[in-house]
């Protein structure tokens, strides 16, 4: 029986530490990764025949700028405070400063959009008692 591979109670095969934990790219030539109980060498992913689609580049963009913005976020000492005081228990700045960054157009456009909705309340009401999206009929 090989000293690396032992057999436990349910004749799976146990690694050792060293063997668990090699894995990823040897340069850019190769990659471990793990199947199953296996550990399998495979060639190094060419990706430079991909185009990503206009959704997925406008998303890579908004991330390259949160990643930027973590890192401003990381050397400031005011603003690490102040995602600090955001985030939950155990959850690290850095990544709670991306999060911060790419919900904070969805929080916008959510304004935005109430907003728009009060201000179209405004406008509808006018002298045949139209309020809102209901219609009164007001006796005169």
């Amino acid at each position: 029986m090989n000293n690396i591979i032992k057999q436990d109670q349910f004749n799976r095969p146990q690694y050792s530490l060293l063997h668990h934990f090699i894995r990823g790219a040897i340069g850019k030539e190769y990659v471990i990764k793990r199947c199953g109980d296996k550990r399998v060498i495979t060639k190094y992913p060419d990706m430079t025949h991909i185009c990503p689609s206009p959704k997925q580049e406008k998303w890579r963009s908004r991330f390259k700028e949160a990643v930027e913005f973590a890192k401003k976020v990381m050397t400031d000492e005011e603003q690490k405070k102040e995602i600090q005081q955001l985030t939950r228990c155990g959850k690290y700045i850095y990544t709670a400063a991306i999060s911060y960054y790419l919900k904070k157009e969805r929080r916008e456009t959510a304004k935005a959009l109430l907003e728009t909705e009060q201000l179209l309340q405004k406008a509808l009401v006018n002298k045949s008692g139209i309020v809102g999206r209901r219609q009164l009929v007001m006796s005169s």
